[in-house]
């Protein structure tokens, strides 16, 4: 699977989102009232409201009336924003194999961003995490209903959030389907993962082009194939750490996924090809996974959250089964304005260098300005594909400098 998410940044102006949400003061698994202000609910969206967005909201623990707003969307598409709750950037931890009144016990995160930041986790799109369609028909979705949907959430959700807007974070996201999954091929070479004889067997055969490869050359296909087989057990979202349960990763298209790039759904396109978030059968070689599921597919829990009852039998971490449109057509002239734009961030406003967390290098950075704006990358050294999940102190330290408007 190929795993995105996107922040969007805003200024709150207001503590909670819709009046009539339920305000969670305590939650199963975690001993005593919450230390932190919690707002679930859903908010309609779509035709006749078919689209039910469920969503958490966890006011800052700082200065709430000051303190910028997050809208945390969580990749897949179709995984559930528990998993950043839980495991990357939320206000609590599964305590894994305790429990209180049988269920999962749960802790405070030193490092959740919701001390800098007002957090909204959104469960999108349709039929994702507790979000639910009233129709079969609204039960689709696509990356331009998605936008569409999470913009409508948002000015419903608030009216002050279209006239204040801030700026973004994009974390792993998937930017340019050839040119990302090309590049994996590159990385595995580069950190010893495949011979330096396949690697260049394999980009002579296929000319470079592994995510839309030619499915009639078939020795580039058999490349292709020898290159997945060495990487089948690694772990692609971090491969320092062991794969989870009996699946593998495959770094490349199979000639099936290549043959059905044309397709839409999410079991047939080529790009969901990183091993993907465990399910309960999966969640072998991180359990906390297993207990996260456990809390949040119980009765007591649904019913704290004010989950619609009837309306969601299963709450899974990430969601394979939804039909998702990925609208590549319109990719090509959206690529060739986002190229376009490169032109007004020439000026290097400071060259490649380390930024620190606690007196250590954590990763590397530049920036590109022009005019008031400027543009910063920066890398976390050792980060997976949810780079907080894996290096939590290095991303609050990184995000905490953002948000003051700080050197990172």
């Amino acid at each position: 699977m190929y795993k995105w998410f996107l922040l969007i940044l805003l200024w709150a102006a207001s503590s909670s989102l819709i009046p009539s949400q339920t305000i969670v003061k305590t939650l199963p698994g975690y001993p005593g009232p919450l230390p932190f202000k919690l707002e679930t609910g859903y908010i309609g969206v779509g035709e006749d409201e078919d689209v039910q967005l469920f969503y958490f909201f966890v006011e800052s623990e700082g200065n709430p009336e000051v303190d910028p707003l997050i809208i945390w969307l969580a990749g897949g598409p179709g995984c559930s924003n528990l998993h950043a709750f839980f495991f990357e950037i939320g206000p609590l931890k599964i305590l894994n194999g305790n429990y209180i009144d049988d269920v999962p016990a749960l802790k405070v995160d030193p490092n959740s961003w919701t001390k800098l930041a007002n957090i909204i986790y959104l469960d999108g799109p349709t039929l994702t995490g507790y979000s639910y369609t009233t129709t079969s028909e609204a039960a689709r979705s696509s990356d331009t209903l998605s936008a569409s949907q999470t913009t409508e959430f948002i000015r419903k959700g608030s009216s002050e959030v279209s006239e204040k807007s801030y700026g973004y974070m994009a974390g792993n996201p998937l930017t340019n389907k050839s040119g990302d999954i090309n590049s994996r091929f590159e990385f595995a070479y580069q950190m010893a993962l495949i011979s330096k004889d396949l690697f260049e067997s394999t980009k002579e055969e296929c000319n470079g082009e592994y995510a839309e490869a030619n499915d009639k050359n078939m020795l580039c296909i058999s490349r292709i194939n020898e290159v997945n087989k060495r990487v089948s057990d690694i772990n692609m979202s971090q491969i320092l750490e062991p794969i989870c349960g009996n699946s593998t990763s495959k770094l490349l298209p199979t000639v099936n996924q290549i043959r059905m790039r044309k397709q839409r759904s999410v079991r047939e396109n080529p790009i969901m090809i990183v091993h993907a978030q465990p399910s309960v059968k999966d969640a072998i070689c991180n359990v906390d996974y297993f207990y996260a599921m456990l809390w949040a597919n119980n009765r007591n829990v649904m019913k704290a959250l004010n989950v619609r009852k009837g309306r969601v039998t299963e709450e899974n971490l990430c969601n394979m089964d939804m039909k998702y449109d990925y609208g590549y057509t319109s990719l090509p002239l959206y690529e060739f304005n986002v190229q376009s734009s490169v032109e007004h961030h020439e000026e290097l406003k400071s060259n490649w260098d380390a930024w620190y967390s606690n007196g250590q290098v954590a990763g590397f950075k530049t920036t590109y300005a022009h005019d008031n704006y400027s543009l910063v990358f920066a890398t976390v050294k050792g980060g997976g594909h949810t780079v907080p999940q894996y290096k939590p102190k290095q991303c609050f330290d990184m995000v905490k400098r953002w948000f003051a408007h700080e050197s990172i």
